[in-house]
């Protein structure tokens, strides 16, 4: 849930901050080849960028609460588009062809 008042905001921020640098410390340190590792990396840039762009200033953070109650309304269903897009960038990995990896996780 994206945060609707200040003290969920200040929570939401430093949670974000502490995920991303967990995730890239694992990535780092686990990852077994060079796909899921750039797979990841794109990934948490884009949360990197997201957390940037929420949580850099206090009006930044007042946008983000403003637009909250309406992200919040409409998660469940963002969040099937996502697991579809997921699967589909694992499926998208074994693909012989790399040239094709991307477009067939986008479509």
């Amino acid at each position: 849930m994206f945060p609707t008042t200040e003290s969920e905001s200040e929570k939401y921020c430093s949670q974000t901050l502490r995920l991303v640098q967990c995730v890239q410390k694992y990535t780092d340190k686990c990852s077994r080849n060079e796909v899921s590792k750039n797979l990841s990396n794109v990934m948490m840039y884009t949360v990197r960028s997201h957390h940037k762009g929420m949580c850099g200033s206090k009006g930044k953070r007042g946008q983000m609460m403003t637009m909250s109650k309406c992200a919040n309304a409409i998660r469940k269903k963002s969040a099937v588009c996502m697991e579809k897009m997921l699967v589909e960038f694992g499926q998208a990995i074994g693909l012989e062809e790399s040239r094709f990896r991307v477009p067939y996780a986008c479509w």
